[in-house]
C-alpha cells in the first residue's frame, strides 16, 4: 500500500527500534551491492539479514518486534518508516528474497502437494 493510501486509511507512524541486532563489526557499508537482501515478515514482527555473496557470510541481521500491530497494513508502514531510519537497507542489493508469515496459509511446493492430505 502506498504511503498517501496508509495515510489515508488513517494508520500512524509507529516508531520502530531493533529488538536485535547484529552486524560484523569487519562489515564494510559500501559493499552493500555485493550483498542478498533476505526479510521475513509476519504481524507482529519482521527482520531482515545481510549475506554478502563473496565471502558467504552474513553480514548484518536485525528483528523489529510490533506486537500492537493488527495487520500487514500496519506492518507496511513500520517496515517503510524502518527503512527509511536505516542506511543498511537503503541500498541496491545484488539480490532480495521475503517470506511472508501467516497462520491463515500454508504454501506446499508442487512436488510435495498430495491432493488427499487436503
Amino acid at each position: 500500500m502506498p504511503s498517501s493510501e496508509l495515510q489515508q486509511a488513517g494508520l500512524k507512524s509507529v516508531p520502530v527500534q531493533p529488538v536485535i541486532k547484529l552486524i560484523d563489526e569487519s562489515f564494510d557499508k559500501n559493499s552493500l551491492t555485493g550483498c542478498h537482501l533476505s526479510l521475513l515478515i509476519g504481524h507482529q514482527r519482521f527482520a531482515y539479514s545481510l549475506l554478502h555473496i563473496a565471502e558467504n557470510s552474513y553480514v548484518a541481521l536485525e528483528e523489529f518486534e510490533t506486537r500492537q500491530q493488527q495487520d500487514f497494513a500496519h506492518q507496511a508502514k513500520n517496515i517503510k518508516a524502518a527503512i527509511e531510519e536505516s542506511d543498511m537497507l537503503q541500498a541496491d542489493f545484488r539480490s532480495v528474497s521475503a517470506a511472508i508469515v501467516t497462520d491463515k496459509s500454508t504454501l506446499i511446493p508442487a512436488p510435495l502437494f498430495d491432493q488427499t492430505n487436503q
